[in-house]
């Protein structure tokens, strides 16, 4: 039996790119009735969900965008509920798979424990400071620098009136709905925005063209000029926080290419890394989680049985004292074939006698 890993993270490119495609071909079927595009925003949106559980929140504009179309027929439609199980059911046979793959390895990102950084953070929703960090310190100073903001706002005064705009608008419901499910990832991590952003856009460009217009200039139009070089100015200085973050990264990623170098392709690893996919992601090989609490010479002789060839670990992994004994068996039992004093590369299929 094959045993899975993580062989590479989900692509948040792919996801935006699927949602799109998916609003965008639902928006076309729903204006011209042509039947290709409510099966390539099925399909769009099967990928997007795979992708991205969360993207389950695009089923409210789309919701809407059927409805915008059949009214209340759409519930008596045959050809509705089949494009219905055509984006959900791809995605959940996935996601059953993917819940094998942690009962066999260990191997999550704990999208099923509620309470996690994924979603069911009732007391986040309680709390004012959740509201104003994910507003202002979020969305509005990190993304929108906001120079973007005040683009938005221009933007809604714009376009203000427009009976023609229900699918953004119920886009953004959407995505509010998303912020309020996945409270603690959304307080955590900026990208987890990115969602936000797609509907947002719209007003902020009608913003940004209002602004080059070819028109006279006024007041009105400077003030609209001057925020959008401050928001193209304000953007690029972003661009150092987004370096140090990759520069932060690279000694995980300077690990991941000497576990390469020693690994021969292929093999399946032990890393221990107390739940954090990040370094097995780095390796560019599969195998299992491990934990120092956990780490008994039964288990890895287990996991040996079943084609794990190596075990790495981060050296300060094993830095806490109620970790020395793991530490010890692990070098009493096996040869270390790692050329850093920061990360630990045990070969499983080569004991030492003395472990034996």
């Amino acid at each position: 039996m094959r045993r899975g890993g993580l062989q590479s993270a989900p692509d948040h490119q792919l996801h935006l790119l699927a949602s799109v495609a998916a609003i965008d071909h639902m928006d076309l079927w729903s204006r011209e009735g042509r039947e290709q595009d409510r099966w390539l925003s099925a399909a769009f949106l099967a990928l997007a969900i795979a992708v991205k559980l969360p993207e389950l929140f695009l089923g409210v504009p789309i919701t809407y965008l059927v409805w915008r179309r059949l009214g209340w027929r759409m519930f008596a439609s045959i050809r509705v509920w089949v494009s219905s199980a055509v984006a959900l059911v791809p995605p959940s046979l996935w996601y059953a798979h993917a819940n094998h793959l942690k009962a066999m390895t260990g191997l999550t990102f704990g999208i099923w424990e509620r309470g996690t950084d994924k979603w069911g953070n009732l007391d986040l929703l309680s709390s004012p400071r959740f509201y104003s960090s994910l507003i202002f310190s979020s969305l509005i100073e990190r993304h929108l620098v906001w120079a973007g903001a005040a683009l938005l706002a221009t933007g809604v005064v714009l376009l203000r009136g427009r009976r023609d705009l229900g699918t953004f608008s119920w886009w953004v419901g959407g995505a509010i709905v998303y912020c309020l499910v996945v409270a603690r990832g959304n307080a955590v991590h900026d990208y987890y925005q990115l969602p936000v952003l797609l509907p947002l856009s719209l007003w902020i460009g009608r913003a940004i063209a209002w602004s080059l217009e070819p028109a006279p200039m006024t007041p009105a139009r400077i003030g609209a000029r001057t925020l959008v070089v401050a928001f193209v100015v304000l953007s690029l200085l972003r661009v150092p926080h987004f370096v140090r973050k990759e520069i932060a990264a690279a000694p995980l990623v300077d690990i991941g290419r000497m576990v390469e170098n020693i690994t021969p392709p292929g093999s399946l690893l032990v890393v221990v890394d107390g739940g954090d996919p990040t370094l097995l992601y780095h390796t560019h090989r599969k195998g299992w989680h491990a934990d120092t609490r956990t780490l008994t010479r039964a288990w890895l002789e287990a996991r040996h049985a079943e084609g794990a060839a190596y075990l790495v670990a981060l050296a300060p992994r094993f830095a806490l004292p109620d970790a020395a004994p793991e530490l010890e068996m692990l070098q009493s039992a096996y040869t270390d074939r790692s050329n850093r004093s920061d990360a630990y590369v045990f070969s499983l299929g080569d004991p030492k006698s003395a472990g034996n």
